[in-house]
C-alpha cells in the first residue's frame, strides 16, 4: 500500500522537476536528481511531476479530478460485486454441509441450498440481464442461459428433497 506523503513534499518535488527540467536529458533524470535530493523514490517523482504536466494540459491522459472519479467508481463497484457474491461464499458452505453431514442436517442443508441458490441468482441476473440487453457480455442471450440454468439447479435440488422425504425419511 503507498505511504502517505505530506503534500508540500510533493509539491516542492514537482516544482523542482519543472524548474530544473532544462537542465536534464530527459524528465526522468531530472525526477531521478530530484528524488535523490529530497530522499524520494525517483519513480514515485517522477509520476508526481507527469501527472502534474497532464492535469497542467501540457501531455495527454486522464486528469487527477479524472483519475479520483475513476478510483471511486471502482471502488463502488467492488463494493457491489462483494455484496452480490457474499451469498456465493454460503452456498459453498452448505455444499460442504450436504457432503459431511448426517441424513437430517443434509435435508436442511439442501432445503438451504435452495434458498441460498435463488437469493444468490436473483441478485446476480438483473445484473447479467442488463449486461446482455447492453450486449456488453458474449454470447448474447446469455441471460436466458443464466435463467435456465438457476432454474435447473433450483429442480434437482427440490427433486433431491423430495426423494429424501419419500425415501429416506428421518426417524
Amino acid at each position: 500500500m503507498p505511504k502517505k506523503v505530506d503534500p508540500a513534499v510533493k509539491e516542492r518535488a514537482v516544482r523542482l522537476v519543472r524548474e530544473h527540467r532544462a537542465e536534464y536529458s530527459s524528465l526522468t533524470a531530472a525526477a531521478a536528481a530530484v528524488a535523490r535530493q529530497e530522499r524520494l523514490g525517483t519513480e514515485t517523482v517522477r509520476r508526481w511531476a507527469l501527472q502534474a504536466e497532464i492535469d497542467a494540459g501540457e501531455r495527454q491522459g486522464p486528469t487527477s479530478g479524472e483519475l479520483a472519479e475513476i478510483k471511486d467508481a471502482l471502488t463502488h463497484e467492488t463494493g457491489s460485486l462483494k455484496q452480490l457474491f457474499q451469498p456465493g461464499m454460503r452456498i459453498v458452505l452448505l455444499i460442504g454441509i450436504v457432503i459431511t453431514g448426517n441424513l437430517a442436517t443434509k435435508f436442511f442443508s439442501v432445503i438451504a441450498l435452495i434458498f441460498s441458490i435463488l437469493t444468490f441468482f436473483s441478485r446476480l441476473y438483473p445484473t447479467i440481464r442488463r449486461m446482455d440487453e447492453a450486449e456488453q457480455i458474449t454470447p448474447h442471450g446469455y441471460s436466458r442461459t443464466l435463467g435456465i440454468m438457476i432454474v435447473s439447479f433450483v429442480g434437482v435440488f427440490a427433486s433431491a428433497a423430495v426423494v429424501f422425504l419419500v425415501f429416506f425419511r428421518p426417524a
